[in-house]
């Protein structure tokens, strides 16, 4: 999974769910956050928080 995600003010945390795993991306703060992840399944749900808690969803498939 290649993605960007971003906010007018921060992005604060970017996770992968793919079944019954959550994983925190080890990624820095900022407006613009680039990743890249491989995932042991068939899809994946991104989610990104920003600085004030709200979250958005997208779910990644090949």
């Amino acid at each position: 999974i290649v993605g960007k995600a971003t906010d007018d003010v921060e992005v604060d945390r970017v996770v992968v769910k793919y079944g019954k795993t959550y994983s925190r991306l080890p990624l820095p703060r900022g407006q613009e956050v680039s990743f890249m992840i491989q995932v042991p399944a068939a899809s994946a749900t991104v989610i990104a928080v920003d600085a004030v808690g709200q979250r958005v969803e997208r779910v990644a498939k090949p």
